[in-house]
């Protein structure tokens, strides 16, 4: 080799490993497992969420017929309105063959068919609102009193078993303004319909029999009445709802104390004192 030559250059080389390369200490190692370990739970979490969500089981939504249902089956509460038990009176009149007759009643009271309107003698039903009385047990119910007028020959259902009996002795009233046509001193007659379990003297049903009278506990047949023309009478009944249908209210039965105290039976026989027959 030359003296005078310079000697080669041989070129740097880092023969560190870089920090990428450096394996991972023992705490490293550690953080990695817990890092992995978390991500496995969160997915165990997860995944079983999501299950739980897809496979659980649904309440169908309430269709409009169950809705309506649950709506007509919860109960109502029932609302007396002993405020029309005061009030004005009004006139009816039926002009039929048989039925030709007038009487007053209250205003707060419905009747059918209208004043004026029954030519063909249809049965006259005049119906209270309903109202707070007290039953033959003495406990205050909800309900009404209807009054029925029949023309003669009518068929009278509630006394077909021949079962009824009176009440109490039959007792006599007095027609305000009666015509030629009237008895002025009718009798009126407490019955007490086939069925009844409440207390003795109890009645369900009060009608004009005419000359016509009864001992307590005397049978009151439809033969023995059939001499009446027209047939007047009220029942009385206690009510579940407000709509108190006839065909499912309960038979009303009271005493002669609730008969001669409470505003609608006082009501109910001033409809019948002012009836004038023609």
């Amino acid at each position: 080799m030359d003296s005078n030559s310079s000697p080669t250059e041989v070129p740097y080389v880092d023969d560190q490993p870089s920090y990428s390369d450096v394996p991972p200490t023992g705490q490293g190692k550690r953080k990695l497992v817990i890092i992995i370990a978390i991500v496995v739970v969160a997915l165990i979490v997860a995944g079983g969420a999501a299950y739980w969500l897809l496979t659980r089981p649904t309440s169908a939504p309430a269709t409009t017929a169950q809705t309506q249902t649950s709506t007509s089956t919860s109960t109502q509460p029932i609302v007396p309105d002993d405020t029309q038990a005061q009030g004005t009176s009004a006139n009816y009149v039926s002009n039929g063959k048989d039925l030709n007759l007038s009487f007053t009643y209250p205003s707060g009271w419905t009747v059918t068919p209208p004043s004026n309107s029954n030519p063909n003698d249809q049965a006259i039903t005049v119906t209270s609102p309903l109202v707070s009385m007290t039953n033959a047990s003495g406990q205050s119910t909800t309900g009404k009193v209807v009054v029925t007028i029949r023309p003669g020959g009518s068929a009278l259902n509630e006394l077909a078993s021949n079962k009824s009996t009176a009440g109490q002795a039959s007792a006599q009233i007095a027609y305000s303004k009666p015509t030629s046509a009237q008895h002025q001193y009718p009798y009126l007659t407490y019955i007490h319909l086939a069925g009844g379990v409440d207390p003795s003297s109890s009645f369900e049903e009060v009608m004009i029999t005419g000359s016509i009278n009864f001992a307590k506990d005397q049978v009151v047949s439809a033969d023995a009445l059939g001499p009446l023309d027209p047939v007047v009478s009220a029942r009385f009944y206690t009510c579940s709802d407000q709509t108190c249908a006839i065909g499912s209210a309960t038979p009303l039965s009271i005493t002669n104390a609730t008969w001669i105290n409470t505003d609608v039976f006082m009501q109910t026989l001033a409809i019948f004192q002012s009836l004038q027959i023609n």
